[in-house]
């Protein structure tokens, strides 16, 4: 339902997800990766016990990174609990606004709809 000039209007929209569609998975992967892959070269130059100028700049890559990615793990979690056929695309016009599809069980149509800006 949309509000439109102080009515709320029901309004069907049918997408067509035949453009660049991104999987659940791909969602979890994308959002995951920056953490694990920068922590772990963080943690890699704690382990090995280099200079401690470098073991400094290590802590703080570790912290700011894990502090910044909250969101994302945020992200993952919400995205872990949708069923797995979910499939998301972006459309871009005035910002960058996400939708997702999941086919009903029930049959092939594709049904919830929403979105995200």
């Amino acid at each position: 339902m949309f509000l439109n000039h102080g009515r709320i209007d029901d309004v069907v929209a049918v997408v067509d997800l035949n453009e660049f569609v991104i999987t659940r998975n791909e969602n979890i992967i994308v959002l995951a990766t920056p953490l694990f892959v920068i922590d772990a070269i963080a943690l890699i130059a704690l382990i090995l016990q280099l200079p401690p100028v470098v073991n400094y700049y290590a802590r703080i890559v570790l912290v700011a990174n894990t502090t910044s990615s909250m969101q994302d793990v945020y992200n993952v979690v919400r995205l872990a609990a949708m069923p797995g056929d979910a499939q998301f695309i972006n459309v871009f016009d005035e910002s960058v606004r996400s939708f997702y599809c999941v086919k009903s069980s029930s049959d092939t149509e594709s049904t919830g709809m929403q979105g995200r800006s």
